[in-house]
């Protein structure tokens, strides 16, 4: 994101960081955390893009935690999928004049 000037308290200095939108907690009913196997969002009605936690890096998918977006705001419609079993959810992630704020979501999956 561009860096912006606050009225009245001269230039807003941003970090080069990028940071993902929402981080999604996936657990079983118990509270245990579940790997999926995907995630499939959309944002604003947009393209889906979908996270194949097989293929992932161990940052973006790892013991049951899904970082997803990269400085993307604006409504996300999630679907977390494991087997036959998913669950779905909607977040609204807003951002200030240099980066996303991001979002923590729990997601419970079915038990297998």
């Amino acid at each position: 994101m561009a860096c912006a000037v606050a009225p009245g308290c001269g230039p807003l200095v941003c970090t080069e960081e990028a940071r993902f939108s929402v981080q999604l907690e996936v657990r079983d009913p118990s509270g245990a955390p579940v790997v999926p196997d995907e995630v499939e969002f959309t944002v604003d009605g947009g393209d889906p893009t979908i996270v194949d936690c097989a293929m992932a890096d161990r940052f973006r998918c790892d013991d049951g935690n899904v970082a997803i977006g990269i400085e993307e705001e604006g409504e996300f419609d999630i679907i977390v999928r494991r087997g036959d079993d998913s669950a779905r959810t909607t977040v609204v992630v807003g951002a200030n004049h240099c980066h996303v704020n991001t979002e923590r979501v729990t997601v419970t999956l079915p038990s297998p």
